[in-house]
C-alpha cells in the first residue's frame, strides 16, 4: 500500500514509518503543508496516486498553523484521485465530527499499534 503521512512532528512520523514499513507499505512522510502539497501534485502528475493520507490536524511551520483537514479537501479538490482515501489523527477529540462529516475516519493520538492498523483498515474500506 501506498502510504503518505503528514505531521509536523517529526517522531509521529518516524514512529509511524517504523510501524507501516514492515508491512511492506511504501511510506512517505512530510512535515509540512507545501510539501504535501508539492507530493500530492507530483503524485497526481505522474498517474501514481496513494492509497492513503494520513493527516495530522494541526499541522505548524514556522508559527504558521494549517488545518490537515481543510488541507487535505482542498487537495482532493484540485487532484481528485490523489489520495484513495484519508484518515485523520489529533490528539484533539473535537475534531472527530469535522473528519466524520467528511467520511473519513479518525485516530485520537496517542495511539498504539493496534489502534492504528484499525483505523488503516476501516480507511482503507471506505474507499
Amino acid at each position: 500500500m501506498r502510504i503518505i503521512v503528514i505531521d509536523d512532528d517529526q517522531s509521529i512520523g518516524e514512529i509511524m514509518r517504523r510501524i507501516l514499513a514492515p508491512l511492506h507499505n511504501d511510506v512517505t512522510i512530510v512535515h509540512t503543508a507545501p510539501a504535501l502539497c508539492a507530493v500530492a501534485h507530483d503524485a497526481a502528475t505522474a498517474h501514481i496516486p496513494f492509497d492513503l493520507l494520513i493527516t495530522d490536524v494541526d499541522i505548524e511551520d514556522s508559527g504558521i498553523v494549517t488545518d490537515g483537514i481543510d488541507q487535505a479537501d482542498t487537495i482532493l479538490h484540485v487532484h481528485k484521485d490523489v489520495f484513495r482515501s484519508v484518515l485523520v489523527m489529533s490528539g484533539d477529540d473535537s475534531n472527530r465530527n469535522r473528519a466524520h462529516e467528511k467520511g473519513w475516519p479518525f485516530l485520537k493520538k496517542p495511539f498504539d499499534r493496534a489502534e492504528l492498523t484499525a483505523a488503516i483498515e476501516m480507511a482503507t474500506k471506505q474507499s
